[in-house]
């Protein structure tokens, strides 16, 4: 038996399940309102990861599709915002508060990485200075634009894992909501319906193939692949 024989998939999640339970029953917390509890329970199940494609598939299945069920609960969960919102959906609000929940812990992350790149390279540039400001505007934009190394370091893309590329799926969607809300009768303005209309142009050429989004990122040949 070896450690990933499926025996021990399944001892994990009896494990979890009876520590919930034990929880849940010893510890219980009120629901909050305006909450799903049975999402949220799944989201906290499905919040794992991984480095490289284990021997099992059924680990690898636990680590992609968990990823594509993230990606389809935050869906579920924008879109009945959108459809409860009937007097009208407060799009200036709702970008801005994105913004602040995402922009500043990104921000910290990616002053750290630089720093890490900075101190390997040996503060010196191996290459020009436009290429360099290029690949940190990259990262910047939360790999919307792609990404890939810095300064010629090869491990960059190490240091946060490989898993900002998530990031950018989640503001195509945020991207894109204007679009959807018009089906759900929810007017945008021609600013935002425009930015949709090109945040969905831009990940339609990076991925062509819409309809079954990877649960898995599309690195370039200088790295491996690394999903959440």
């Amino acid at each position: 038996m070896g450690p990933t024989d499926p025996l021990f998939a399944v001892l994990a999640v009896g494990l979890a399940l009876g520590v919930v339970r034990a929880c849940s029953r010893w510890l219980p917390t009120a629901p909050t309102a305006g909450r799903n509890a049975a999402i949220d329970g799944l989201r906290g199940y499905l919040a794992s990861r991984q480095w490289t494609a284990p021997p099992s598939r059924l680990f690898t299945h636990c680590g992609e599709s968990s990823v594509t069920l993230f990606f389809m609960i935050t869906a579920f969960l924008f879109v009945r915002k959108l459809h409860a919102a009937r007097g009208g959906f407060g799009w200036g609000e709702f970008f801005l508060g994105r913004v602040l929940r995402l922009v500043p812990a990104y921000a910290l992350a990616m002053g750290l990485m630089f720093a890490v790149v900075a101190v390997e390279s040996g503060w010196t540039l191996f290459e020009p200075k436009r290429v360099v400001a290029r690949e940190v505007a990259q990262w910047l934009a939360f790999s919307m634009a792609g990404y890939g190394l810095v300064n010629g370091f090869g491990g960059t893309h190490l240091v946060t894992a490989g898993v900002v590329w998530s990031l950018a799926c989640e503001w195509h969607l945020y991207l894109a909501l204007p679009l959807l809300g018009l089906i759900l009768g929810r007017r945008a303005g021609a600013l935002p319906c425009l930015v949709a209309a090109a945040s969905l142009a831009l990940a339609a050429w990076q991925q062509p193939h819409l309809a079954v989004m990877p649960a898995q990122a599309a690195p370039g040949p200088e790295h491996p692949a690394a999903s959440l």
